[in-house]
């Protein structure tokens, strides 16, 4: 019961770091092409962000209790240390390339600026998509 419960948690985690980075991405690609649209699009963009200070730590502690319960048997799959790599990307890249392009999109709106953000994004995206089809064919 406990087991079913610490994956509800840890999908919902996911769903939620996951969703909110898709939202912001599919809310982004407007502002690229029209950068004077940022303006209203932003503030939308950062309220969104909201979601994965609560995400991530129900992802975390959702995944550590698991490993808990099942002994660790997952650590010593090959699948599951390349997925835990990718867990620590996705913060690393959003606390480095992220924030600091925020930075620079908040303070002058370019063509650099957004096509950076642009790529932060579908970066982001192919890590959680990745981490998800680890998740799902568990490869050997």
């Amino acid at each position: 019961m406990l087991y079913h419960l610490l994956l509800i948690v840890h999908i919902a985690g996911f769903l939620l770091m996951a969703g909110t980075t898709l939202a912001t991405c599919i809310l982004f690609f407007p502002v690229r092409r029209h950068p004077a649209k940022a303006t209203a699009v932003l503030p939308v963009i950062h309220s969104l962000s909201i979601a994965l200070p609560i995400g991530a730590p129900l992802l975390l502690l959702s995944g550590t209790g698991l490993l808990w319960l099942t002994g660790g048997a997952f650590l010593a799959q090959r699948w599951m240390l390349v997925k835990l790599v990718l867990v620590a990307l996705l913060p690393l890249n959003g606390f480095t390339i992220g924030l600091a392009q925020e930075k620079k999109l908040k303070a002058n709106i370019n063509a650099r600026t957004l096509r950076h953000m642009h790529w932060f994004y579908a970066s982001q995206l192919l890590i959680f998509i990745s981490i998800l089809v680890l998740a799902v064919f568990k490869f050997q």
